[in-house]
């Protein structure tokens, strides 16, 4: 467990306690959910200073979920954990993304589409979705994060693979990112892409993600994206052997670029577009 930081002393403690403090099955069912909505609320007020504790939240999130589940008579009196995370402001996708990366981390479940990223082990999207892409930029010229089996699919001019390492290539012409879906792999592609569409390197771009708004990431892949499609219902991924996958969360594609008549064109019958609005275009 990682040292906790960037709080009071007296909190810092705390947070440590409580951290390693399992629940007592000598407790009142009562007693062992306070312990653990009191490590969540110490845990989300760390993370909310720096996302580095994201795998602590996440720790602390299963444990008050699992408190829940091996006590249910406590959900029954009004409590639960749905309840409690809306009642300190805690964003349902931002706790189950790290409860996800927290029980990956640990081995309890295995990784999902893209979280560790690209490799054999991977979630593809459909073929309708890129079509459109392609459809909406005029052609793909480069994928920057991808594997061989996906190119069967997406067939861009040119790819970058895990290792390869998109991130320290040079971007140019139309592109199509879905990038990895992990801290700090999707933070640096995202914020890889506005820089390279900021200096014009990009003509023209679509990213696709989950939609995680509450996020920093998510906020600033809008800062300079044209036009945003929220999708109608989550995108049934396929696997290697074309098994839907569906994910737990929505998704949304950010088009970058002068023109978003096309986007607008090949994107609409998969859900609502919007245009971005944090800066002037």
């Amino acid at each position: 467990m990682a040292q906790l930081a960037l709080v009071e002393p007296a909190e810092a403690a705390d947070i440590g306690n409580l951290l390693v403090r399992p629940a007592d099955p000598a407790n009142s069912e009562d007693s062992n959910v306070a312990i653990a909505t009191k490590k969540l609320q110490l845990a989300w007020k760390q993370y909310q200073r720096t996302e580095r504790y994201g795998l602590e939240f996440g720790q602390v999130c299963c444990e008050l979920r699992d408190e829940f589940k091996s006590h249910p008579g406590a959900s029954n009196k009004g409590k639960g954990f749905l309840p409690i995370l809306e009642q300190n402001s805690i964003p349902e996708s931002t706790a189950y993304w790290w409860m996800d990366r927290y029980e990956v981390s640990i081995g309890k479940k295995a990784d999902n589409h893209r979280a560790m990223g690209t490799g054999e082990n991977e979630w593809y999207t459909p073929q309708k979705y890129i079509d459109a892409a392609r459809k909406a930029m005029g052609g793909i010229d480069l994928d920057p994060a991808t594997s061989a089996k996906a190119q069967e699919r997406i067939q861009a001019e040119k790819f970058f693979t895990k290792k390869q390492n998109g991130l320290e290539r040079e971007w140019a012409g139309n592109v199509w990112l879905n990038p990895p879906y992990t801290q700090p792999d999707i933070d640096l592609f995202v914020k890889k892409m506005v820089k390279e569409v900021k200096a014009a390197h990009v003509s023209q771009a679509v990213l696709l993600t989950h939609n995680y708004t509450d996020t920093s990431w998510f906020h600033l892949a809008e800062s300079c994206a044209a036009l945003i499609c929220f999708t109608r219902g989550r995108i049934k991924f396929v696997d290697a052997e074309d098994n839907e996958c569906v994910p737990t969360q929505g998704q949304a594609f950010f088009y970058y670029g002068k023109d978003g008549t096309a986007f607008q064109e090949s994107f609409a019958s998969f859900g609502f577009i919007v245009s971005g609005v944090t800066t002037p275009r």
